[in-house]
Formats: structure tokens, sequence, C-alpha cells
């Protein structure tokens, strides 16, 4: 007897046109990897990965939205905030927590490489920034515009 899966044809996956993070692959796991088994058939398994994908996609909305909402909500509150003795004192912690949380996700993020010129890319950056101290968004948009010829251009990202 022929199964029902052998003679579906799955959905063509969506265009990836935005950076997958780890966030993102760390749902698609919880939600593929451990849910997919081998008696699933075909069409329930891509059901999933549509699903999956779309809530992929609406993650980073509800990751940022509450920051945006409160930049732009409370914007002009911001001077008298700076000023605040104690806003002074959370801030003063909360800034090398933050450099220490980046430190430690660029780490990881770096250990994820799979490209030569990948680490090329890093290893310059790094230099960039801190041996010439110049500014983040240079950096930010140079390593974008090599990934963007490098993907042009047919090479491996």
């Amino acid at each position: 007897m022929k199964s029902k899966s052998s003679s579906a044809q799955a959905a063509p996956l969506p265009d990836l046109h935005f950076q997958l993070t780890p966030a993102h692959c760390r749902v698609a796991w919880t939600l593929l990897g451990r849910e997919t088994t081998l008696s699933r058939s075909l069409e329930q398994s891509t059901q999933l990965v549509q699903w999956a994908w779309r809530l992929a996609r609406l993650l980073p909305l509800i990751a940022f939205a509450p920051s945006f909402v409160f930049v732009l909500a409370g914007g002009r509150h911001f001077e008298a905030f700076r000023r605040n003795a104690t806003a002074k004192a959370f801030l003063g912690g909360a800034g090398p927590a933050a450099i220490g949380a980046i430190g430690g996700a660029a780490i990881t993020l770096g250990l994820g490489l799979t490209q030569l010129w990948q680490v090329g890319v890093l290893v310059a950056a790094g230099l960039w920034l801190l041996l010439l101290r110049r500014g983040v968004v240079a950096a930010i948009l140079a390593a974008a515009a090599i990934g963007i010829i490098v993907a042009l251009a047919g090479g491996p990202v």
C-alpha cells in the first residue's frame, strides 16, 4: 500500500530575505527538531514548517516593539532622566552588563562562522573598531557590503 506522504509534494520554503538570528533557529529547533518525527506525514511536517516560519518572522516584532514604544513615547523625558542620580547609578551598572552580554553573544556568533572570508571580515571589523577606534556604523555597513558582494558573486555565504 502506498502511503499518502510519498505522493504529496512539499510546499516551497519561503525566501530568506532577512538574516536568521539565533532566536529564529531556537524556535525552529523547538518546533521542528523535537516535534518532527518519522511518523509524521510530509503534509503535516510542511504545515509545521510554515507555521514555525510565520512565528519566527513575528518574534522580532514582539521582541523589539516595547523598546521602540518606550523610546517614542518617552523621548521628550530623556534629558530629565539623564540628570536623575538614581538613573545614573542604574545606568552605571547596566552599561558593563550590556557590554558583557554583547561580548558573550559575539563570541557565540563568531564561533558559528563557516566560511573563511567571514572570519576575515570579523578580524577586519575588530581591528577597525578596537585598534583604530572607528565607528560601529561604518564597520557594519562595510561588513554588509562585503557580504552582499560575495553573495552576488555566487560565493558561499
